[in-house]
């Protein structure tokens, strides 16, 4: 009985959907290996385009860093190289393309060599294949990045020897380092949220925002930005805001549980919260300041870095023009900005060092003079 009654509401199920509606117009046939050829064809479109805009990013990116060194705490040794192979590939299901488009194997080769710094100027190619660092040959497959990075942090001296192997010529070239901030870049390809923001140690850039950005100057004011969020400890300072808050809190829901008797939990969740809004806003305001400061030093267009809030508000509307959350509202951050902007120009107009007004013994505090040619940074 039972049989007979999943058979019957099979063969039901079944001319149901046989009676459902269907298309009328008679489309193109295709083949699996036409389907397959386009599927290869967009797996390496896309990892072109991936690539290119995380070098767009670093070529951006790097002058900042190092414009920004002189407020750092902690700088970095540099030739402006960044280097891969076939084991360090980090998209495994593209990884055959991967060895096809960009020729990757085993052994170590330049993924991007970052414009106006010394390995460019020392004639270095992307593609090229590195095959020694100081005399030391590097060894291939999955311990070839480490033992570059081991090479390179061994290595105290004002230049770096690289063997290379370049247009079918294998020669030795000796490359400058200079220094950079220590806040690494991160590009996150996978990403499509408008979005960029520093965790305390490095600087990160969202698909979303580096293709919502309209040109190079705007990227550049975001980077600013973001830096001088590291720059000033706002992370480490909005997580000790929070456990003030929390703590805070947490003594009130004590004392109303004494009080009243009932446990009480409401005010810890509030005290969070308000440590967490008590000086976002601001530090917001501090990392546009100290972030146009780095960017004109680097040379970009400062004007470019408020056009981007114009251009959030047209995206997000009122909820980003007229209301401050964690950020302050894009009409507030307009109008600073326009002054941050005429105190820069008005310090390059009488040929002032470009440096922010900020309370004198913070300033000291950071203790900058290691910018100004001390030969050892903290790796």
């Amino acid at each position: 009985m039972r049989c007979h009654l999943i058979l019957s509401l099979f063969i039901l199920f079944t001319a149901l959907f046989q009676s459902a509606c269907t298309p009328v117009t008679v489309v193109p046939e295709v083949t699996e290996d036409e389907i397959a050829h386009e599927k290869a064809r967009l797996k390496r479109s896309y990892l072109k385009d991936r690539f290119a805009e995380e070098e767009r990013v670093l070529n951006i990116g790097y002058p900042i860093l190092k414009a920004g060194l002189e407020f750092c705490e902690e700088g970095v040794w540099t030739t402006g190289l960044r280097v891969w192979n076939i084991n360090s590939f980090d998209f495994s299901r593209y990884r055959d393309f991967a060895e096809d488009e960009f020729s990757l194997d085993r052994g170590l080769k330049v993924k991007y060599v970052i414009k106006g710094f010394p390995a460019d100027k020392a004639g270095i190619k992307k593609d090229a294949h590195i095959l020694a660092v100081d005399g030391k040959d590097l060894k291939k497959g999955s311990g070839a990045l480490r033992s570059f990075t081991k090479a390179m942090d061994k290595n105290e001296k004002d230049s770096v020897r690289y063997l290379i192997e370049q247009d079918d010529i294998v020669r030795e070239y000796n490359v400058p380092k200079i220094a950079i901030c220590k806040s690494p870049i991160v590009y996150h390809a996978g990403d499509g949220e408008v979005n960029a923001y520093a965790d305390g140690k490095a600087i990160h850039f969202t698909r979303g925002i580096v293709n919502f950005i309209d040109n190079d100057d705007e990227l550049a004011n975001v980077m600013g930005h973001e830096l001088a969020h590291n720059i000033m400890h706002h992370i480490d300072k909005g997580k000790i805001n929070r456990a003030i808050g929390r703590g805070a809190g947490y003594m009130l829901d004590v004392f109303t549980t004494v009080v009243t008797g009932y446990e009480s939990d409401t005010f810890e969740s509030y005290g969070l919260f308000g440590g967490h809004m008590v000086h976002s806003p601001l530090f917001e305001i501090e990392a546009d300041y100290v972030g146009y400061y780095i960017t004109a030093r680097a040379g970009y267009d400062i004007d470019q870095g408020y056009k981007f809030f114009e251009r959030l508000a047209s995206l997000y509307g009122a909820s980003s023009i007229d209301y401050t959350t964690t950020h302050p509202a894009d009409a507030e951050r307009i109008v600073i900005s326009k002054k941050i902007i005429a105190e820069i120009k008005e310090k390059q107009a009488k040929d002032h060092v470009l440096i922010p007004n900020v309370d004198p013994a913070e300033w000291s505090r950071r203790n900058l003079d290691y910018a100004h040619g001390q030969d050892h940074y903290n790796r």
